[in-house]
Parts: structure tokens; C-alpha cells; sequence
């Protein structure tokens, strides 16, 4: 594994070309998971072999379906996750080839369900918390000429992630208090929840049509508010 790239600007796809990422950062309220995309190479080279009609190149790499993952995370947040939430799985991916001397993004959830459904009540929605997510793919290799099958481990990859509560939503509906109702709300990045190009704004919306936009609450009244007593002459006509 090489490095891990962002998604780009405009959809959520990640290409070995796209901008490399020294750290992410994961806003754990939108509960989707952070989707992590290391770059794999295969540094093997292409060989031609005889006696073998498969089609199978020698120097190709088959990805094992299952990727080791292990989070770290803080003291204070990890304390607060059940302990029955695993910190440690394995995430199932497609059984790609990695044709030889080649590189491919490989994205992926680092997230289990539970560990992402359980991460909003344990970050400080006024605070972010660092995480550590480390990575282990395995790839199969078939020598075609001599049948040779071997397993081969990737390095560890460690890649640094913050936690926030919060602090990607651009929009959402609020109630009364200004709060964003829970399931409503729309988050920064071509990836929602994570790593955005863009700078952050947030803005409520409102279920009323004139409300103003920047804060769900209606404008001011602008009708005429001036005194409207009577105001008949009330002289005195007395003789």
C-alpha cells in the first residue's frame, strides 16, 4: 500500500491519481462509516510463460475477500463505546486481479454498523477526538508455469482520523430550539460526512416557505405597525 487518496470534488469515486491524504476526518452524526481508500500496487512485473493456456498472467495479483481492520480510539471515546463493539474485523471486498506492475484505489469501509451507530454518543458534539485506523490487505499470487499458489500479506497501513459531531453539516431542518431534527441533515464532501474540499457553512431550513434561509426562522413582520387609534375630532362642540 502506497498512500490513501480523497474522493473527488464532484462524486464520491477515488482514483490512484486523486490527491493523497496525510489524515481524514469523519463527522460520526451523519452514521455512515468513514470510507477509507488506500492505493495498492503490485510491483511484480509481467513475464511470459509457456505450457499454460488459463490466461492467467504470471505477475497478477488476486485480492483475498477479507481485509483486516483494527481502530484506535481514544481513551475517552473508546470508554464510551459498549465494549461488546468489536475494534477489530474484517471488511469484505470484491476479489479484484492487479494486473503486474499497476496501481488501483481500493475504497472501503472501515466502519462496522455498529461501531458507526455508536460512535455519535461517545464524541463530544463541541469537541473532535483522534482515531488511528490500521489496515492489512492480503493478495494471491498463481505462478502459472510452476502452479506455485502463495498468500501475501501488505504491509500495515496506519491512517490518522479525526472525529467530529457535527461539524460537517452544511443544512438541516430545525426545531424550535434552533437544533437540527435527527435524519435531516445534509453534509459536506462528495462523500457526505467526511473529508470536504469546501469550506463549511451551515444554514437551517424551515418547512416555511418565507422563512429565512440563513437561520429557519420567518422574517420579520413588515406589515404597518403604526398607531391606528381613532382619530376623530374630539373638540369640544359644547355651546
Amino acid at each position: 500500500m502506497l498512500r490513501a487518496v480523497g474522493p473527488n470534488d464532484d462524486a464520491c469515486v477515488f482514483e490512484p491519481t486523486n490527491t493523497a491524504l496525510a489524515s481524514g476526518l469523519y463527522d460520526v452524526s451523519s452514521r455512515v462509516g468513514y470510507v477509507l481508500a488506500p492505493v495498492l500496487r503490485n510491483n511484480l512485473l509481467a513475464r511470459t510463460t509457456s505450457g499454460s493456456n488459463t490466461g492467467v498472467e504470471d505477475g497478477e495479483l488476486r485480492l483475498e475477500p477479507d481485509v483486516d481492520v483494527t481502530i484506535h480510539l481514544s481513551d475517552a471515546v473508546d470508554a464510551l463505546v459498549p465494549s461488546d463493539v468489536p475494534r477489530s474485523y474484517a471488511v469484505v471486498v470484491a476479489t479484484d486481479s492487479l494486473a503486474p506492475d499497476s496501481e488501483t484505489a481500493m475504497p472501503i469501509n472501515v466502519m462496522t454498523e455498529e461501531l458507526a451507530d455508536a460512535l455519535p454518543a461517545a464524541v463530544d458534539p463541541f469537541d473532535s477526538s483522534q482515531a488511528r485506523v490500521d489496515v492489512v490487505f492480503r493478495a494471491t499470487r498463481a505462478g502459472n508455469s510452476g502452479k506455485r499458489v502463495g498468500v501475501i500479506d501488505s504491509r500495515t497501513y496506519s491512517f490518522p482520523l479525526s472525529l467530529c459531531n457535527g461539524c460537517l453539516v452544511t443544512a438541516c431542518e430545525c426545531d424550535a430550539a434552533g437544533s437540527c431534527v435527527e435524519g435531516t441533515e445534509d453534509y459536506a464532501g462528495s462523500c457526505e460526512g467526511q473529508d470536504p474540499s469546501e469550506e463549511v457553512t451551515f444554514t437551517c431550513r424551515s418547512d416555511d416557505p418565507d422563512a429565512d434561509a440563513s437561520t429557519g426562522s420567518s422574517p420579520e413582520d413588515t406589515s404597518d405597525t403604526s398607531d391606528t387609534s381613532d382619530t376623530s375630532d374630539t373638540s369640544d362642540t359644547s355651546g
